[in-house]
């Protein structure tokens, strides 16, 4: 058989298993509507609110089953791994978006497990020390399920315990299809927290902060010029120069006519001063003009991603404070700051001893209360990382 019809007919037999929400047909038989009923949701919670425990059971075990099951017939079908998990990613978005249900199903998250277990069971394969990694993990996460009345359950599940098997897979079994594909399911469950967490304290937020809110979701955008940097070196910094250049004309104007209504929202506290995205901008240009490719690329990966995880966090799960900043954001920093040091590492870009250096000192610029964090974190990063 041709290899793109048989990983088409894969793709599309994982969209249509994880299209199937026992949830929502085993209602029907009951008589019910479950997306009329509880959250309406078809998914696990929402079974076991209006079915009992038991049937939320049976319906998890077949949810969780979907992507491992769509991986696994993909495989046995002679697909190459990329394919065989794209088919595993195709029974997510069926979970999601079962056409029958007019593409409105369920969360994914029983969903993105399943590849969750299936990439560690790929990664245990490949190194048996990821199974310690793996042995802890389940034995935190087995009485935080079962104690589900502790209110931050999920919360440690996914930021505390996820980032562990990230690290441990790509630390211990290098930067492969397997390791890769347990970051994504991780960085699903992980992002789909943030998102319902953010959720619930957007009302709260004050008019400047959710103007702001869409500036903050466009930070992930700049990973264009580390990426760009380590293939494209020359073209790279000509491209970040037009933009900063392009930013620094948009704050001459704005001084010079006090004109408010540009493209991109200010600060109030910018309204007298430069704006942080200019001072990022020359950061990064500084850094990548000057430093090692390696680790100029990371230092400005931990303010892209680092900055950003440690503001999620922080203004959702908050906690107590640390000089003006939570404790949770600051480890939510770290953590996200390692994570991108160990795939560096992996790469053979920078060493795992020079990344976590970089990755601490990134953290306590964080952490410090200092106004322009987005010229200091990087900055401070790559010289601390240069001289190590």
């Amino acid at each position: 058989m041709d290899p793109v019809i048989k990983g088409a007919i894969s793709i599309a037999l994982g969209y249509i298993l994880g299209g199937i929400l026992p949830g929502y047909f085993l209602a029907k038989v009951r008589g019910f509507d479950i997306r009329k009923a509880g959250s309406g949701n078809p998914g696990v919670s929402n079974v076991a609110q209006t079915m009992g425990y038991p049937t939320a059971i049976m319906a998890g075990l077949y949810d969780v089953s979907k992507a491992p099951l769509a991986i696994f017939l993909a495989k046995a079908l002679g697909n190459v791994w990329l394919i065989s998990y794209f088919a595993g990613l195709a029974a997510l978005i069926g979970h999601l978006a079962p056409f029958y249900l007019r593409f409105q199903g369920g969360e994914g998250m029983s969903t993105a497990v399943g590849i969750v277990f299936w990439s560690s069971g790929m990664l245990l394969q490949i190194n048996g020390q990821y199974a310690y990694a793996f042995i802890l993990v389940l034995a935190v996460l087995i009485p935080v399920f079962l104690l589900r009345m502790y209110r931050g359950a999920a919360e440690v599940i996914e930021f505390a315990l996820l980032p562990i098997l990230v690290n441990a897979g790509i630390l211990l079994c290098g930067l492969n299809i397997h390791s890769i594909m347990l970051l994504v399911a991780c960085l699903y469950l992980i992002g789909h927290r943030i998102v319902k967490l953010m959720l619930a304290v957007i009302p709260d937020m004050s008019a400047e902060e959710s103007k702001l809110l869409w500036r903050k979701w466009l930070r992930p955008l700049a990973i264009v010029f580390p990426l760009g940097a380590l293939y494209y070196r020359q073209y790279t910094l000509f491209l970040l120069l037009a933009v900063f250049i392009c930013f620094v004309v948009f704050e001459i104007i704005r001084f010079l006519t006090k004109y408010k209504r540009f493209p991109v929202p200010y600060r109030k506290t910018e309204e007298s001063r430069i704006s942080s995205m200019v001072i990022f901008l020359f950061a990064a240009l500084l850094v990548l003009w000057f430093f090692p490719i390696g680790i100029a690329t990371l230092a400005i990966m931990f303010v892209v991603f680092g900055d950003l995880m440690a503001w999620c966090i922080g203004i959702t799960i908050r906690g107590r404070r640390f000089l003006d900043k939570t404790w949770s954001g600051m480890a939510a920093c770290f953590v996200t700051c390692f994570t991108l040091a160990a795939i560096y590492s992996s790469l053979g870009l920078v060493a795992l001893p020079v990344g976590l250096l970089g990755a601490i000192s990134a953290t306590a610029v964080e952490a410090a209360p200092l106004q322009e964090d987005n010229f200091v974190m990087p900055v401070a990063s790559v010289i601390v990382m240069a001289i190590v």
